[in-house]
């Protein structure tokens, strides 16, 4: 399937969670998986497409990204963007949740549901 990878800086380790600060300044929660990982060590977040959502682009969670294009299949759409720190992602969504979105307008994303995971950075 599809991904995204998402670089980031461990923050904080609670129990099995760790607090990642993503490099486009954000910060989510990442199961650890038994990957023995501590404050300050570089990482990359796997996020799905269909975890990433539109959101408000002054909501303190949202990850601004530019629209690169469309790829439609159906009644689903993958949306392709670009964050601002150059980082490439793919958003799964619908056709008519994403009609009105052109290549070039600024968008709001943010993660949300679980199943994202952590690797060592390379």
């Amino acid at each position: 399937g599809r991904g995204n990878f998402l670089p980031g800086r461990v923050a904080v380790i609670e129990g099995t969670t760790a607090h990642i600060e993503l490099d486009i300044g954000q910060v989510t929660l990442v199961p650890t998986d038994d990957l023995q990982v501590s404050p300050g060590d570089l990482v990359d977040i796997f996020v799905r497409p269909e975890m990433l959502t539109f959101a408000d682009l002054d909501a303190v969670t949202a990850m601004k990204a530019i629209v690169e294009g469309q790829t439609f299949q159906g009644a689903s759409a993958y949306l392709h963007a670009t964050l601002h720190d150059g980082t490439p992602v793919t958003v799964a969504t619908t056709t008519a949740h994403s009609s009105g979105v052109k290549p070039g307008d600024l968008i709001g994303l943010s993660i949300v549901g679980t199943g994202t995971r952590m690797f060592p950075s390379a």
